[in-house]
């Protein structure tokens, strides 16, 4: 079975997220994440790529940039 696993971390919390789930309102108190893990057992093709690539960038979108 191929899947994708987004976990978006802030200083105490963790948060799963699947491919394509909004990343929006991430945060615990007032810390957006900063640090992302990503888990991908798919074989995708250039559309697919495209959309994966697509998804990253709204991922990174929701993080807070350099340290918490």
């Amino acid at each position: 079975m191929e899947k994708s696993i987004f976990i978006l971390k802030t200083i105490n919390k963790s948060f799963y997220l699947k491919q394509g789930q909004s990343p929006r309102g991430l945060r615990e108190e007032h810390h957006r994440p900063y640090l992302i893990t990503v888990e991908v057992d798919k074989t995708m093709d250039q559309a697919e790529l495209s959309k994966f690539i697509e998804y990253l960038i709204e991922l990174k979108m929701a993080m807070t940039y350099g340290n918490p």
